[in-house]
């Protein structure tokens, strides 16, 4: 093996190792990115011969960037248009890319509505789905237009939590509607649909009775109840829960 080859094999590990950290890097500066996946830098080494039989390394190069195709997290962004998908999945979009017309796909979630009604991605690109004409669904995807759909709201009818409550902790002193903060163990709070399509926080209480057993009280502002009392809490509902030793 010359000098040269050998400088050769040195300069490849700088180059290939200077590429794996670009592809760090435009992780790192992508970690805000929606529906972003980053890579992984996959090397490959570089026969160069062979020498009494043995072989002669040449040095090493940067294979190919692996995407890594992992669900990432889903979070609220206060537009009503945003989805995202949970698991395997993509969204399929239509419209113009580099010139060509056609279908493409996306886990980029960020949608809006054009002046027409249609759900559009960043670029301008229709949001495709089944559509349903007269409760009939469509064969075949299109185009998804909402603008000129309307649909009746529906009241919260079922809420769901879940947290960990400390059966530990210190009873609170009797349960009073005018000061909840002190006469209660933990305090959450849910978001509620009217039959309007009004939301409404709900604050709801924990309080520690001992011997695991809970109590929780709903409360809302009374300002957002009939006859009720602007930023006064009132309460809407309340109820027990029971614990065996296990939890």
């Amino acid at each position: 093996m010359s000098i040269t080859n050998s400088l050769y094999i040195g300069v490849s590990g700088l180059t290939a190792h200077g590429d794996a950290i670009s592809t760090v890097g435009d992780n790192i500066a992508n970690t805000s990115t929606i529906g972003f996946k980053r890579s992984r830098a996959s090397f490959n080494d570089v026969l160069g011969g062979e020498l009494g039989g043995q072989r002669l390394g040449g040095g090493v190069y940067l294979g190919h960037n692996q995407t890594i195709w992992e669900q990432g997290p889903i979070t609220q962004t206060g537009n009503p248009m945003d989805v995202g998908i949970s698991g395997g999945g993509m969204f399929v979009v239509r419209g113009n890319h580099g010139g060509r017309d056609g279908q493409y796909y996306t886990r980029d979630g960020r949608f809006q509505l054009d002046n027409q009604g249609y759900m559009v991605n960043q670029q301008g690109m229709r949001l495709q789905g089944y559509t349903i004409t007269n409760g009939t669904r469509a064969m075949s995807i299109g185009d998804l237009q909402l603008g000129a759909k309307q649909s009746p709201p529906l009241p919260t009818t079922t809420a769901k939590m879940t947290m960990n409550l400390d059966a530990n902790s210190a009873v609170p002193p009797p349960w009073d509607p005018t000061n909840p903060n002190a006469t209660s163990s933990y305090a959450t709070s849910i978001t509620v649909t009217d039959s309007l399509g009004a939301s409404h926080k709900v604050e709801v209480y924990f309080s520690n009775q001992g011997g695991g057993n809970f109590e929780w009280h709903a409360m809302v502002d009374g300002g957002e109840l009939t006859g009720g009392v602007a930023v006064t809490q009132s309460e809407i509902g309340r109820g027990s829960l029971s614990f065996s030793a296990s939890g």
